[in-house]
């Protein structure tokens, strides 16, 4: 018992001096929170941001101020092994790359060399591989520029941006392990969100196509209404509704989605079927407004009718636009029919697939709404 004690005691201060160990060694190493990657002018560039763990000690700057949270290193190469190269030369200290929480592109970078580099990171054990892949529009230098002025970091900010759109139903954010999941399936189509800036802020810009293994094209996140039906669980969309002289608003809330793959005239179909509980939310007019049962079956058909439609257009732009199979039907076809789906490009089989959607919708009001023509009497 008592050599059991011994032993247990033993592993235990093993461990903390470990931990003192990895503390002491995480701070002798510049510890960095944001990765981008640019190409231009036949060059490959790194941007490292790393936060300054002295700021976190001290508060302030020798001048008074309030000292930089986050730092920025660059470094540029003709291929991205001599861009990292050319980073490290300027490091006073290792880069320790575990804490990384965004891997941030530029479109011109992932229009060709997107896989190339996802390798590269898959190869480097020390990097975090649920890491939020992310591709902007914007210039870099830019972009750490309006967040250096807030003393933010371009990762955190970006990352925090995306898991708050996707808690709340507004969008869904891409993951390295899931990107390169996709990548090594037999067909890629895919979606990264894409990010710029919006009043100096990070903003959700709209999301980059990805089709086999370079970015093909850009969806604004203006016309992203019926992707994001197709795309986010438990999606979340606001409809203005014109009925009766007043402009009603209404959340339509997705609570599910099911996908049935069939095989018809040599070609893949789908039907998808998406319900909604939908809440009448107010109206641009003084109340009250006598809305009866009548006008809530009037109102339904016509909300039904406008998410359908947005539905319909998404579908439309993923075959015809980009010829690009990003809402993954596939999956589905491959699990009813796998040994017709290892036969078919899917390219050219999913440009040709009659897609139905199926939409219904259960409409309540607030308690704000009056559906009373009582108060009109």
């Amino acid at each position: 018992m008592v050599k059991l004690a011994l032993l247990i005691l033993l592993v235990l201060l093993t461990a903390a001096f470990a931990a003192m160990g990895d503390s002491k060694d995480i701070n002798k190493k510049l510890i960095a929170t944001t990765i981008a990657v640019d190409s231009r002018d036949g060059e490959f560039w790194f941007y490292v941001e790393f936060a300054n763990i002295q700021a976190g000690q001290s508060g302030t700057g020798s001048g008074g101020g309030t000292s930089p949270k986050y730092f920025l290193l660059k470094g540029h190469g003709r291929t991205l092994a001599e861009a990292r190269q050319n980073l490290n030369r300027q490091l006073d200290m290792p880069l320790y790359i575990s804490g990384v929480r965004t891997l941030l592109v530029t479109e011109n970078f992932a229009r060709e060399h997107l896989l190339e580099y996802l390798y590269r990171l898959r190869a480097d054990e020390t990097y975090r591989k649920k890491v939020i892949t992310l591709v902007t529009r914007d210039d870099l230098d830019d972009l750490f520029k309006a967040m250096k002025d807030q003393n933010l970091s371009l990762g955190y900010s970006a990352e925090n941006t995306l898991t708050t759109l996707e808690s709340s139903g507004e969008g869904f954010s891409r993951t390295t392990s899931r990107l390169l999941e996709n990548l090594s399936d037999s067909y890629t189509g895919i979606l990264i969100p894409c990010v710029g800036l919006q009043e100096q802020e990070i903003a959700l810009t709209g999301y980059s196509v990805v089709n086999d293994t370079r970015v093909i094209g850009f969806i604004p996140i203006e016309a992203c209404k019926g992707l994001n039906i197709l795309k986010t669980d438990n999606a979340k969309s606001m409809y203005i509704i014109p009925f009766n002289g007043v402009q009603y608003t209404v959340e339509a809330d997705l609570t599910k989605r099911t996908i049935q793959a069939f095989y018809e005239n040599g070609a893949p179909a789908f039907k998808i079927s998406l319900n909604f509980d939908a809440t009448l939310e107010y109206g641009d007019k003084k109340l009250p407004y006598g809305f009866n049962d009548a006008d809530n079956k009037a109102m339904t058909d016509m909300l039904t009718q406008r998410i359908d439609q947005d539905v319909r257009d998404a579908i439309y732009q993923a075959q015809t636009t980009f010829h690009t199979d990003y809402l993954q039907l596939d999956d589905a076809f491959r699990v009813a029919y796998p040994v017709i789906a290892d036969s078919m490009d899917w390219n050219e089989a999913f440009t040709r697939a009659a897609i139905t959607p199926e939409v219904k919708v259960n409409l309540k009001s607030t308690y704000m709404m009056d559906y009373s023509v009582d108060h009109l009497q």
